[in-house]
């Protein structure tokens, strides 16, 4: 203490910059599990008469050519 050297919140800014790193990885892991897997086949073509919406229409989340809604299963083809 004497000397001048000391550097105050050495412990808060520690545990404040662990916990800034563990929010991140915690970030990063979400949206890895979101991710659709790259090797899945294409779905099939729409029936004659249907055609699938590019965009839900109840919440917005971009549509893969399903029939319903991954985010919050909306029927997009009647």
């Amino acid at each position: 203490m004497a000397s001048g050297k000391m550097s105050g919140g050495g412990v808060a800014s520690d545990m404040a910059g662990m916990m800034m790193g563990m929010n991140i990885a915690g970030k990063m892991m979400n949206q890895m599990n979101q991710q659709q897997p790259q090797n899945q086949p294409a779905p099939p073509p729409p029936a004659e008469g249907q055609k699938r919406p590019n965009f839900c229409p109840n919440c917005g989340a971009k549509n893969e050519g399903a029939n319903f809604c991954s985010n919050c299963g909306q029927k997009l083809v009647g």
